[in-house]
């Protein structure tokens, strides 16, 4: 908004000039009779290439030298009001070409010159532009100053034009600092007076008193202004970034009042006005506004769509827009909780930081702080999240926007809750109430200043209204004293019929009343009897789920005595074949142990999470065999299995672990074995064990080991293909389809 309102100043200013064509007054100045019509045509000249919607690529450049050319001919003539006016024009052009310490020394040097000799028009022009030249942040009482300065010199001599334009700039200057009531003032008058000027573009003074309108809080006369400025804007087809602007305030009303549809439709508008004329930053301002809206929309794939088109298209060049991009991508993949992809955009996000040194505005350092502790909080790295959350703080403290303080506190109650900082958790969410309260005042006193605005605009129509009727009411006094005994006549009846309608009324209110009242009491004793139920519910899946885990509890303790007693039972026993049968028989309990141990520990009673469970699997056997000859290499995915599935895979695991352990490295140095399991399609997934010894010696197809047996029958158990082969070792893969009803780990 503050780039905008630099440049809109420059708009109106030149709206007489830039009707003609540049080559037209070329002609012109050919054919300039005498040295006053000549610097007249120069400063026109500078006028329309000052013209922001001039297609020149160095207009600038062009508006500097035909300035240039006036000012030495207005020297020469020593034609002081000349001299002010081209040197406005050269500070002007120094402005637009970058070079800022030039335009305000001609601007200053004009505004001496203008002040010495009284032109009021003059010195309104060199404070308007010594106005353009100063910042919103650190320069804003400066900006005051000068432009209450421009009102009063134009108010003693202008054009209509120049005093118009001024009212607009000092409009929606008032609105940005605040001074609602006077920005609404200032704006109607602008609107009055452009109103008069044949020719006069109105996009820009709808555009300012819609904004104005919005703040006050009157969505209805803000949204009637906006769609005047667009209207105008659009039979221009000239004015896109005042287009632009206007569809994103549209988008945003539409947004307050919970119109999602209208809001997202004129989003898009905003998008396409800013890539007809390339404007990155309004471009995206646009996209960022949109990619928050498909979000909360829980439109995840579209908001991923335009994001990428349209960064491909228009590629941000400015760090600023950058950073924009990578957030937006980074708050869409936070959000749908898929943090493998928003791990990329939180890289690339720090890169960006790191690079930037103290360059980027405090609100943008904010918002990255924002989301780098959403991320960390995601993937659940708290001293990360703790990092950014206290980095946030200073700008959270020094703002006046209780927004700002909401989210803090919010993400602080968040950090604080999940590291068991439960006291400092309880203080965060009273300062996040503190917070709602403050919002609350503001928004209060938004309507208070609303009520007030709508009150001074009903008082004048009323006043209006009541010199009509006296005018009126003079003219007929004659005819009413005539009819008043029959008028005297007409009230009385009427309000006999109106006494009677109010004692009927209160009959129907009173019956309806006591209706209600035993409805009420209807429902209340249906509500209390559904409370009941769904207590006695909840205790009973509460109970059910005790018991589940009591289950599981005893299974495990069950399978653990079933591997003691084999434990104890091969003691006895002297047969080198029966000793390994019971290790194996033990080995194998243990698989479905473990399951059940699980099952008992874990909230979710009937899934097991793969990674976690091969893990220990593969340790418990490691630590069986292992003499420190073998390296056991695991690879398998974050997801959850049904147990009904998990069991099989577990034995299978067993099975190929024991038979490599005591088959495959015999006359062998080091051994390895790799276990991986992996999503290799849609909900297909393939359990593969290989080693490095002297592969399968065997034939699979026609052998009586029970451990090729069990695991060929637990793979069709599991529904899936079994392949057994030698690759630099022997392999063993098992591919099936997972259970649908199980959801992936996140």
């Amino acid at each position: 908004m503050i780039r905008l309102l630099l440049l809109l100043s420059t708009i109106f200013f030149s709206l007489g000039s830039s009707a003609q064509s540049t080559g037209a007054l070329r002609n012109k100045l050919l054919s300039a009779k005498g040295e006053k019509q000549k610097i007249a045509v120069l400063n026109q000249l500078a006028e329309v290439y000052l013209d922001p919607y001039h297609p020149a690529v160095k207009a600038a450049d062009s508006a500097f030298y035909f300035a240039d050319e006036a000012l030495k001919h207005s020297v020469v003539l020593k034609d002081n009001y000349a001299v002010s006016h081209s040197k406005v024009l050269l500070a002007r052009s120094y402005n637009q070409l970058g070079q800022k310490s030039k335009a305000t020394t001609f601007a200053k040097e004009a505004l001496e010159l203008a002040t010495a000799k009284n032109f009021q028009d003059a010195r309104g022009e060199a404070l308007e532009e010594l106005y353009n030249q100063l910042n919103f942040y650190d320069e804003l009482e400066q900006k005051t100053t000068y432009l209450e300065q421009a009102l009063e010199a134009y108010g003693k001599k202008s054009t209509k034009k120049q005093l118009a334009n001024i009212l607009t700039l000092a409009s929606d200057h008032y609105n940005y600092v605040g001074n609602n009531v006077k920005a609404i003032e200032l704006g109607e008058r602008s609107l009055a007076i452009y109103k008069t000027i044949s020719g006069a573009s109105l996009t820009n003074t709808y555009r300012v008193l819609g904004n104005n309108y919005f703040t006050a809080g009157l969505n209805k006369k803000a949204i009637e202004y906006f769609l005047q400025a667009a209207r105008y804007g659009e039979e221009l087809n000239r004015e896109h970034e005042l287009l632009s602007y206007t569809y994103n305030q549209l988008a945003i009303i539409y947004s307050q009042l919970s119109d999602d549809q209208l809001c997202l439709k004129y989003l898009y508008k905003s998008l396409h006005e800013a890539t007809v004329i390339n404007d990155k930053q309004a471009i995206y301002t646009a996209l960022n506004n949109i990619s928050g809206l498909l979000v909360k929309l829980k439109k995840y794939k579209e908001s991923e769509s335009v994001l990428a088109r349209t960064s491909s298209r228009y590629p941000p060049e400015l760090k600023i827009d950058k950073i924009t991009l990578q957030l937006c991508f980074l708050h869409n993949y936070v959000f749908q909780k898929d943090f493998a992809k928003a791990a990329r955009y939180c890289k690339a996000l720090h890169v960006l930081a790191d690079n930037s040194g103290s360059e980027l505005p405090a609100p943008f350092i904010y918002n990255m702080n924002i989301a780098f502790t959403r991320y960390y909080l995601g993937i659940k790295d708290f001293e990360k999240a703790r990092l950014y959350l206290d980095r946030m703080k200073p700008f959270a403290d020094k703002s006046e926007g209780y927004n700002r303080k909401k989210m803090f506190y919010m993400l602080a109650y968040q950090v604080d809750s999940t590291q068991g900082n439960y006291i400092k958790a309880i203080e965060n969410l009273n300062k996040v109430r503190v917070a709602d309260d403050s919002l609350f005042d503001i928004s209060k006193n938004n309507e208070i200043s609303r009520l007030q605005i709508e009150y001074e605009t009903e008082k004048k129509d009323k006043d209006i209204l009541l010199k009509t009727q006296n005018i009126k009411l003079l003219g007929k006094e004659t005819e009413l004293q005539k009819s008043r005994t029959k008028d005297a006549q007409l009230i009385r009846n009427i309000s006999l019929g109106i006494i009677l309608l109010v004692v009927i009324f209160f009959i129907i209110l009173y019956r309806a009343y006591k209706s209600k009242q035993k409805t009420n009491e209807l429902l209340y004793r249906q509500q209390a009897e559904i409370t009941d139920k769904n207590n006695i519910l909840s205790h009973l899946v509460d109970e059910k789920e005790w018991l589940l885990k009591e289950v599981h509890h005893r299974v495990k303790n069950n399978l653990q005595i079933v591997m003691s007693l084999l434990n104890s039972q091969s003691a006895y026993l002297k047969d080198k074949a029966a000793v390994t049968a019971i290790k194996d028989s033990q080995r194998r309990v243990h698989a479905m142990s473990l399951i059940h141990q699980k099952l008992y520990q874990a909230e979710n009673l009937s899934s097991i999470n793969m990674k976690t469970y091969i893990s220990e699997l593969v340790y418990f056997l490691k630590d069986t065999f292992d003499d420190g000859n073998i390296d056991f290499i695991t690879n398998v995915d974050n997801v959850d299995f049904d147990v009904s599935q998990v069991v099989p895979v577990g034995l299978i695991l067993n099975e190929a672990i024991t038979n490599s352990v005591k088959y495959a490295f015999k006359g062998k140095g080091r051994g390895q074995i790799n276990i991986s399991f992996k999503n290799i399609a849609a909900e297909l997934y393939e359990l593969r064990i290989a080693d490095n010894g002297g592969g399968i010696t065997i034939d699979i197809e026609d052998t009586d080991s029970l451990g090729m047996n069990l695991i060929r029958g637990l793979g069709q158990d599991l529904n899936g293909t079994f392949e057994m082969y030698n690759e630099g070792g022997a392999v063993i893969k098992i591919t099936f389809t997972r259970d649908m009803h199980i959801k992936p780990a996140s």
